[in-house]
């Protein structure tokens, strides 16, 4: 049997999977860009198209180029203070929730979808 395919904005998807891994952060309070990454894997996993968001293995799990350069680009813009583990501004955290917002807005199945996925 396939899995079934749900496609939804690589922005959207990439601000979802960030917050959640926020939200998911490890006992030392930090998230790594590895857990946005295994995220996205969970998410690829489930059916989610991920876009062209490439993966690759790494000990102990996943790791993305394409969440790094995000991450980048938001310290360059003032949305985040720090790479790895990812420390967002309270402007970047705002950034990513309209985001998801205007996601919402379009597709509310969808991102219902995904929100189930990131949050078991």
């Amino acid at each position: 049997m396939e899995k079934e395919t749900t496609t939804i904005r690589q922005e959207a998807l990439l601000a979802a999977a960030i917050l959640a891994a926020l939200s998911k952060r490890d006992s030392k309070g930090l998230t790594r860009i590895e857990d946005v990454s295994a995220l996205l894997f969970k998410l690829r996993n489930a059916g989610i198209d991920i876009g062209e968001v490439a993966l690759r293995r790494v000990p102990g799990g996943f790791y993305s180029e394409d969440i790094e350069a995000l991450i980048g680009h938001y310290l360059a813009a003032g949305y985040a203070e720090q790479m790895s583990p990812v420390k967002l501004t309270d402007k970047g955290h705002r950034v990513l929730e309209e985001i998801i917002e205007l996601e919402r807005r379009e597709k509310p199945e969808v991102l219902k979808r995904i929100e189930t996925v990131l949050s078991h």
